[in-house]
């Protein structure tokens, strides 16, 4: 057996390839600015009101885990403490994992050695690939979870090759922390673990070093501090949220024939992203095979990709850009490449400078791949900072009067409205999460479950279906179970809300039209006040849905003649009011919540209101010359109708409607 090889005696390479590392980082994170993952936000709802005292909740009353990533929180809440900015704080925690990643694939370069440094290489590519720097400030945990990963198997291949039992145990102690930390950073980390371990019972038997007492004193180092983290916070979920698994787990992972499909596509386009460092990856691993000393930490790598992969496919990978879920599997894929590296240089010059060649054609492609189609990957988008801004007008207009916020995005919007949130995707919501799937064979992660009667039953006063700026028609199986409710048709009104100028990240200042659909009588709807009643101005222009459109739905219900009539019919109609904006609302005096105005001439009917009868005499607030309101009967229903004259001085602004009961004759 040829001896260990020894470390380089000069840090300059290494020094050298690290900043190198580092400015290709830096030329990704540049051309991927400012994205961030709009699920960064609900970590920082449940980090900001820990803070708060509220503790580890989503709402105040409702008690349960809608984050995947308890070290994310805490590591996040702990900064803010210190008075670092939250988003600064999520962003300066994932370019540090990023660079400490690369770091220790330096380091692991540096103990395998090689001529002309070929293992370096590897660290190159990583840090030249679109989903590095995307995920280094994407606001998530991926970064942290890379890291761990990285340095757990770093640390577990040094001990596979290392025949002292001194060297050995330290690298499975810092295995074992990593690992631990790792559990706490994902619930899916311990699996990472699992292979670990199950690396060392295999080959940690080889020579003298593989004594029973050696082996069994490395596996209590590496595994029990894992399964310490795990217990810890079994136990703490248990007490704390009353559930074996975060209630994410229950919306995501629902394993069908469909759902493997959905993963295995996943799969299929991820590996084509990650091609510049899956190809030598792959030379490193047959590779690798030759050489004894490594050959475990490649066949461990290898294993473990494979497995994550499988399980990937499983629960049907994500819809988060550029493979958040496989960012993990790229510290073993890296360390297959600087092993496949490592074994070139050591066939000679002609090996190392192959070792190089290889490494200059990955960041190649990995350059390529970052700058080819970049809508595809979505890392351009804008909406997650137009839900940040959309969040902080609904918290700023109708705080004072605590609406409950019914939402589809549950990350920017909650987190800046600090409002009462109901997720209904039910990723924050424990009924949701353990609702049956509506459609079978309707399964994209995270998005599958839903409960629009359920929803319904609390009675939020705001809907915002879709994207932060909202939608008329929901995209998802909770929304469309909503507006297949006649409780919906008959309780909620279409409403187009104006922001005026606010600051949107990466645009500058827009004014942002948000569509939600609010409760006729919530509590930002319509007011008994004694004798009276009082309908906010933002609600003239109210769209009623006369049937549900099912405009989204892949499974619609079936219709035919009559009905799809009616329901192309109002589906012409919802979109022709959408364009018309001729009542929106915008934001009244501070803490009056919003106000009505009215942009355009012509009749307006805000129709079923829950009034008794039509005996009520209408009067705008305040009186306003050329507009005139009247309550009118129409087919067993309230309405009220609003008329602007031609001659009216547009926009023209309706705090509300008083409706007052008309004295007998």
């Amino acid at each position: 057996m040829p001896p260990p090889a020894q470390l380089p005696r000069s840090p300059w390479p290494a020094a050298a390839t690290l900043l190198a590392a580092a400015v290709l980082l830096g030329l990704g994170i540049a051309e991927m600015w400012p994205w961030i993952s709009d699920d960064a936000f609900i970590s920082l709802r449940y980090s900001a009101r820990l803070l708060a005292g509220d503790g580890l909740t989503w709402n105040d009353g409702e008690v349960v885990e809608g984050y995947s990533n308890l070290l994310w929180v805490l590591l996040a809440a702990g900064l803010h403490a210190c008075g670092v900015d939250w988003i600064a704080a999520v962003r300066g925690l994932g370019i540090a994992a990023a660079l400490l990643t690369l770091a220790v694939l330096v380091r692991s370069a540096h103990h395998t050695g090689g001529r002309a440094h070929a293992p370096l290489g590897a660290t190159l590519v990583l840090a030249a690939m679109a989903p590095f720097a995307l995920w280094a400030i994407g606001g998530l945990e991926a970064p942290l979870a890379l890291l761990l990963t990285t340095l757990g198997f770093a640390s577990t291949g040094r001990v596979l090759a290392e025949r002292e039992e001194s060297v050995g145990l330290g690298a499975c102690r810092t295995a074992g922390v990593a690992f631990a930390l790792l559990a706490w950073t994902r619930p899916d980390g311990p699996l990472w673990a699992a292979m670990a371990c199950g690396a060392l019972l295999m080959f940690g038997r080889r020579g003298p070093a593989g004594a029973t007492g050696v082996l069994s004193r490395r596996l209590a180092a590496l595994g029990l501090p894992v399964l310490g983290a795990v217990t810890a916070q079994v136990v703490f979920r248990l007490a704390y949220y009353g559930d074996w698994v975060p209630n994410t787990a229950h919306v995501k992972v629902a394993s069908s024939a469909a759902t493997l499909a959905f993963g295995l596509d996943y799969l299929h386009d991820a590996w084509r992203t990650l091609r510049c460092l899956v190809v030598p990856a792959a030379i490193g691993a047959v590779l690798a095979m030759a050489d004894r000393r490594w050959r475990p930490l490649a066949v461990l790598c290898a294993v473990a990709v494979a497995a994550w992969s499988l399980y990937v496919a499983t629960i049907g990978g994500d819809l988060f850009p550029l493979c958040r879920i496989l960012l993990p599997a790229l510290g073993p894929l890296a360390l297959l490449a600087a092993l496949g590296m490592h074994q070139l240089g050591r066939r000679g010059a002609p090996g190392a400078l192959a070792a190089w060649i290889l490494a200059v054609a990955g960041v190649a492609v990995a350059r390529y791949d970052a700058r080819r189609e970049p809508g595809k990957f979505e890392q351009r988008s804008q909406w997650e900072w137009a839900g940040c801004a959309v969040g902080e007008w609904l918290g700023s207009t109708f705080g004072p009067q605590a609406p409950l916020l019914a939402v589809d995005p549950a990350g920017a919007v909650p987190f800046y409205s600090r409002l009462q949130c109901l997720d209904m995707l039910g990723l924050c919501d424990r009924h949701i999460a353990k609702a049956p799937l509506p459609r079978a064979n309707h399964v994209i992660p995270g998005h599958s479950r839903g409960d629009g009667a359920y929803v319904l039953d609390r009675a939020p006063d705001l809907v915002l279906f879709a994207a932060p700026i909202g939608d008329v028609a929901p995209r998802w199986p909770g929304g469309w179970q909503m507006e297949a409710d006649p409780r919906f048709l008959r309780d909620y009104r279409c409403v187009v809300f104006r922001t005026g100028p606010v600051p949107v990240v990466g645009v500058g200042e827009r004014d942002l039209a948000v569509t939600m659909w609010a409760k006729l009588a919530g509590r930002l709807g319509v007011q008994q006040d004694g004798d009276a009643w009082v309908v906010p101005g933002w609600l003239l222009g109210g769209h009623r849905q006369a049937v549900p459109l099912h405009l989204s739905d892949p499974e619609p219900p079936p219709a035919e003649g009559e009905t799809l009539l009616a329901r192309a019919t109002a589906g012409l109609a919802l979109q022709q009011w959408h364009a018309q904006e001729a009542v929106v609302g915008v934001r009244g005096a501070p803490g009056r919540g919003a106000v009505g105005e009215i942009r355009r001439a012509g009749t307006f009917v805000l129709q079923g209101l829950p009034v008794p009868g039509v005996d009520f005499d209408a009067a705008l607030e305040p009186p306003t010359s050329g507009v005139t309101v009247d309550l009118v009967s129409e087919n067993g229903r309230v309405d009220l109708q609003c008329v602007v004259a031609n001659t009216t001085r547009l926009p023209v602004r309706i705090t509300a409607v008083r409706l007052t009961r008309r004295a007998p004759r």
